[in-house]
């Protein structure tokens, strides 16, 4: 640029050659983890789609290192490393060429037009969903590989497999689904799918999900196509996870943490008798429209200025114990001029004076933003609980808006 007319460049040492001639691999650490680099000499294979003639990865390898592409080959996503794929149908060509070596240029440079029709071919091998501008994939390992079954009300089903823009279409989930209807209110769908018919999470103890809904009546539609996740793109990072075998232990201390307890006498979620229900001191609101996590969350509002409050009694918390506390929340045009806002309170019920409220996430949240999950962890007082009983507020205080609150935990951490 004008400003800046002298382009830097840095190199970074990747080896050595000792007096016998045995190269010796170095690498540079830093505390910024983009900085550390890889070691070794190295070249770079670019793996194309046997069939399609695609793009599917570009490989980082020794100098020494040869593909064989007659052979199945495994790769993984360098920053999610859990992340494989075995490939099979596949043609690798190597991208480096030598330009100068020992000081003599051994390259024969090609004209102008012979660049831009190179050009033109690599784009044409990229897929069309990494082009677009609108959105476009990143160049994943595997992130391009989905399972799509779609089931209407009506108990229609329509399913897919697509690996990249390879749709097959006559892939059968073999799911077992029963659609139930609430007339005017609901309809609810519960669905099984045989692990046997995606093999390639075979072995896998969990992976990303995501569910989607849309709503017509009487052939209007009244609710826009959605994800049920935080972020509106198809990332499988912001999704679900789904995890393979017995359900987990629920050891949070926080009862009814989804909110989907029984609603009492409009002011308990919970269940009769039980000594860890969510109240509030007039009326709770439970909203089945609008949540995170099994099909309801807390909500609250005010349209005019003030303040709401709904409580837990914490039963079961020790003293000098490292706790991990999370949540979800959403807000939706909160507004104050009284420095007010949205805020969740522990009491831990001391007698000291010092660390007997934990207030999260920190300063009060106002204006508006999607669902968004904050995690917290704190070593409680010596004296939890000598003066009164510990207890969780969540607080809407001298302000006007809405706020969501769901999947509430409070767990031990060993």
């Amino acid at each position: 640029s004008k400003s800046d007319p002298v382009f830097g460049g840095v190199y970074k040492l990747a080896a050595i050659e000792d007096e016998g001639g045995t190269i010796i691999p170095k690498i540079k650490i830093s505390e910024n983890i983009a900085k550390i680099t890889n070691p070794h000499f190295k070249k770079i294979y670019r793996l194309y789609d046997r069939t399609e003639h695609k793009a599917i990865a570009d490989v980082l390898c020794l100098h020494d290192e040869v593909i064989d592409d007659t052979k199945p080959y495994e790769i993984f996503d360098p920053d999610y490393t859990w992340k494989r794929k075995t490939l099979t149908d596949f043609v690798a060509e190597e991208l480096m060429k030598p330009i100068f070596r020992h000081g003599v240029c051994v390259y024969d440079r090609p004209d102008t037009e012979a660049i831009r029709a190179h050009c033109r071919a690599q784009l044409d091998m990229q897929w069309e969903e990494v082009k677009r501008f609108d959105n476009p994939h990143n160049y994943y390992v595997d992130l391009y590989l989905m399972y799509q079954i779609m089931i209407s009300s009506n108990g229609s089903i329509s399913d897919m497999r697509s690996l990249m823009s390879k749709h097959d279409y006559k892939w059968d989930s073999q799911c077992e689904y029963k659609v139930s209807i609430v007339p005017g209110k609901k309809w609810i769908l519960e669905v099984r799918i045989p692990l046997s018919r995606m093999a390639e999470l075979k072995d896998k103890k969990e992976f990303m999900a995501n569910f989607t809904r849309g709503r017509v009546i009487k052939g209007k539609k009244v609710m826009s196509y959605y994800v049920w996740a935080p972020f509106p793109r198809h990332i499988p990072e912001n999704c679900g996870v789904i995890k393979v075998g017995k359900e987990e232990a629920d050891n949070s201390l926080i009862k009814f943490g989804d909110f989907d307890g029984k609603l009492l006498q409009k002011r308990f979620i919970g269940d009769w008798g039980h000594k860890s229900n969510w109240f509030a001191g007039k009326v709770i609101n439970r909203d089945e429209k609008v949540f995170r996590t099994a099909g309801g969350a807390l909500r609250m509002e005010r349209t005019t200025p003030g303040s709401e409050t709904v409580c837990q009694y914490i039963e079961g918390l020790k003293s000098k114990t490292k706790y991990r506390f999370s949540y979800f929340v959403k807000l939706e045009n909160v507004q104050t001029r009284e420095r007010g806002g949205f805020c969740i309170n522990i009491r831990l019920g001391g007698s000291g004076a010092i660390n007997q409220v934990l207030s999260f996430p920190g300063p009060l949240m106002t204006g508006s933003n999607d669902w968004v999950r904050f995690e917290h962890e704190f070593i409680s007082t010596p004296d939890v609980g000598s003066k009164h009983r510990p207890y969780i507020g969540l607080y809407l205080r001298k302000s006007t808006g809405k706020v969501w609150i769901d999947n509430v935990k409070l767990v031990e951490v060993k």
